[in-house]
């Protein structure tokens, strides 16, 4: 299975659209930062493949491209022994995953258009090669996002929008402070028992740890924001988070 970069990782763990309804067993305000994911469905029969899953602002994604990422995702066939029924829901998870980073990349990227990012040429080469030097011998690298006016291919593409929203957030998310002894003792206390399954986990991991949450949530912060601002449509084919249930 194709390596997945760590940005669209992260982006994968905040949410998608202002469209979707609050769930309503959301159970602290922490968890509320997890905006709901619009559903896509892979279904048997042939689908229009001009078909637009999410409209961004007037950026379209279409489910040609939308599948097309889905398959650089997964990196290759199915395990022939896998059941068809696991199959779909894999693939629709997938594609679900492609709509949401869709929406938060195009957001991001407008960003940083209004903050005036740009990235030296010397840089995306810096990059493009990283991720060469990583890539198995005999292999090419292939990028997930889709080719663009910036670039020739679609791995300098990838690398570019990395580099641009790596960028603006370094410029737009605020320094957070470390966790004081009170916070850590706390963690340390509620996760005791996978802790003392963990060793390597000492004062310092933890503080490391700490930090990294409170960026994630300053981040999330700045994604509501832009979603609630951006003009959000969904496909017919695009199924609430709430619906999932019942069509599954």
């Amino acid at each position: 299975m194709k390596s997945i970069p760590l940005l669209l990782i992260a982006l994968t763990a905040i949410g998608c659209s202002k469209s979707e309804p609050t769930r309503k067993d959301a159970a602290s305000p922490s968890q509320a930062q997890e905006i709901n994911i619009p559903d896509a469905l892979i279904e048997k029969e042939a689908l229009d493949p001009n078909e637009v899953l999410v409209n961004v602002n007037g950026h379209e994604l279409t489910r040609a491209e939308a599948l097309r990422q889905v398959d650089l995702r997964l990196g290759g066939p199915a395990p022939v022994d896998m059941p068809e029924r696991r199959i779909e829901k894999i693939r629709t998870r997938v594609i679900s995953q492609v709509v949401d980073q869709f929406v938060k990349m195009t957001l991001l990227l407008e960003e940083a258009d209004r903050q005036n990012i740009t990235i030296p040429e010397e840089d995306i080469l810096k990059g493009i090669a990283k991720i060469k030097e990583g890539t198995p011998n005999g292999k090419e690298p292939q990028g997930i996002l889709n080719d663009g006016p910036a670039g020739s291919n679609s791995l300098r593409n990838e690398v570019l929008t990395g580099l641009r929203v790596e960028k603006l957030l370094a410029k737009i998310l605020p320094t957070p402070k470390a966790p004081s002894e009170e916070e850590i003792n706390a963690f340390m206390k509620k996760h005791q028992k996978e802790l003392s399954e963990q060793k390597e986990l000492t004062r310092a991991s933890i503080t490391k740890l700490l930090i990294a949450k409170e960026k994630t949530r300053e981040f999330s912060a700045i994604i509501r924001k832009l979603i609630a601002n951006a003009d959000i449509q969904h496909g017919a084919s695009v199924i609430p988070y709430d619906r999932r249930q019942t069509v599954e």
